[in-house]
């Protein structure tokens, strides 16, 4: 329950603070002039140049942090090198405990073999695509997710009520 209530942290983190500051980054340096929406709703004359995705957001830091270094794009390549990295790492590790226990011990390698087939894949096929396979992927996953959190919130009210009525000591080394 401990790990649950701290997991609960990181889509806050991500989605809330991270999303945020890079949308308000984005708009604050105008880099959001230089996106299909701009140029086909606002300024039908805008002959810059078009971007989306990661290379907005590299725009925009690089134009936003100019006048303290010039590598405010840089900061976006490590993060989102850092954040694909520990995607991969979590999930690998998900899939694993997943197939372990719906499959067996016996179903791990071919598991691990087809991780790697797809991380491969997914580092040379084209953004757009990996991109609309993930969503997909998400999108087959939540289904059953989102059922069994509904068949389970009872059981989760319960438990969740036991475990902060506990008093919990701090942890000590």
């Amino acid at each position: 329950m401990r790990e649950g209530s701290v997991a609960l942290l990181e889509p806050f983190i991500d989605t809330i603070i991270i999303c945020t500051i890079t949308g308000l980054v984005i708009l604050s340096t105008e880099a959001w002039h230089h996106t299909l929406f701009y140029q086909q709703r606002i300024d039908p004359h805008f002959s810059g140049q078009l971007y989306n995705a990661s290379l907005l957001t590299s725009l925009a830091f690089k134009d936003g942090l100019m006048w303290l270094f010039p590598y405010g794009d840089k900061i976006v390549t490590v993060g989102v090198l850092l954040f694909a990295v520990s995607t991969i790492i979590s999930w690998s590790y998900y899939g694993d405990r997943a197939t372990h226990y719906l499959f067996g011990e016996k179903a791990i390698l071919p598991y691990k073999i087809g991780f790697i087939i797809f991380v491969f894949i997914g580092a040379i096929a084209e953004l757009e695509t990996i991109w609309a396979f993930g969503d997909a992927a998400l999108g087959f996953m939540s289904a059953p997710n989102l059922i069994s959190i509904i068949l389970l919130s009872g059981v989760l009210k319960k438990d969740v009520k036991k475990y902060f009525s506990i008093k919990h000591e701090p942890y000590k080394k």
